[in-house]
């Protein structure tokens, strides 16, 4: 083998390998080899670093796909100043880092929306606009049990607030079924829950009655109700056969019942007897949740 050495080439004439590398130091298997149209770097005998024939870098990869393909089960990489710039002459510029070293950042440099994607399309999914505005743009926000949105950050009233995190939001129907005997056909029963707040409605149609003194109540509400000392009240829209206008439905605390409560004075409830000529009953009542 001829090993050429001059002003114009420099070395040339000895391509080497990991093992034994052609330009080496006083170590014999660390420095640089080549291939074809290839360099490497090995240490320790081992290729650490390979560039190919179009410029192709790879760490740990010894078939790189991107100018810097990186394979490591470690840390890929750790920088000491403010960060990275990302530069895309045609479009926008991403900085990830520290800049002030207090805090970490991401986001774009210039003006244009920060995007986030999920697939392998690149479509995105979310943008953060130079407005300031989070746009969702294809899925929904999902919070885990017991999180919400927090409002802490907003005016207070001029009452004592107890919470400001906003942590549900649900539809749906619920299973109503009238106690003490009476049977009744459900027409209807949906529900809508925000933060803490039961909206309920109610339609049952061919109610029958036994006539007794036991309590006239609907049980089966959603969401059982807040604890003492709460007594959360509705309306009835409609009572087919009878004058129930005495009447309203309240909601039993720490209950998924609804009962009646006279409104003219009296401290009565209503007991099944009060109600046998109802057939017909429509309901709407809203109520704090316990959760």
């Amino acid at each position: 083998m001829t090993v050429v050495i001059n002003g114009d080439t420099g070395i040339s004439g000895v391509n080497g390998s990991a093992a034994t590398p052609a330009i080496q130091g006083g170590d014999a298997d660390t420095g640089i080899f080549f291939g074809t149209n290839t360099a490497s770097i090995s240490t320790g005998g081992s290729q650490r670093l390979f560039v190919d024939a179009s410029g192709n870098c790879g760490i740990g990869v010894s078939s790189p796909s991107a100018k810097l393909d990186i394979s490591t089960t470690a840390r890929v990489a750790i920088f000491t100043g403010n960060g990275i710039e990302v530069n895309n002459p045609a479009g926008s510029n991403v900085f990830i880092g520290t800049q002030s070293g207090t805090e970490g950042k991401m986001g774009t440099v210039n003006n244009a929306a920060m995007a986030l994607f999920a697939n392998n399309d690149y479509s995105n999914r979310a943008e953060l606009r130079t407005s300031g505005n989070f746009a969702l743009l294809n899925g929904d926000l999902v919070v885990a049990s017991g999180h919400g949105i927090d409002f802490s950050g907003t005016g207070d009233g001029l009452s004592t607030q107890t919470s400001e995190l906003f942590h549900d939001y649900e539809e749906g129907t619920w299973t109503p079924t009238f106690l003490n005997g009476t049977s009744e056909d459900i027409v209807g029963a949906h529900y809508t829950k925000i933060g803490r707040k039961v909206f309920a409605y109610l339609y049952v149609d061919d109610i029958v009655t036994p006539n007794n003194s036991l309590p006239y109540r609907i049980e089966g509400l959603p969401y059982v109700a807040h604890g003492s000392g709460y007594y959360p009240t509705g309306q009835i829209g409609y009572a087919h056969n009878a004058v129930f206008d005495i009447w309203r439905p309240l909601v039993q605390q720490n209950t998924d019942e609804i009962y009646f409560h006279r409104v003219d004075g009296s401290s009565s409830t209503a007991i099944n007897s009060d109600a046998l000529s109802v057939t017909q009953l429509l309901i709407s009542i809203c109520y704090e949740a316990q959760v």
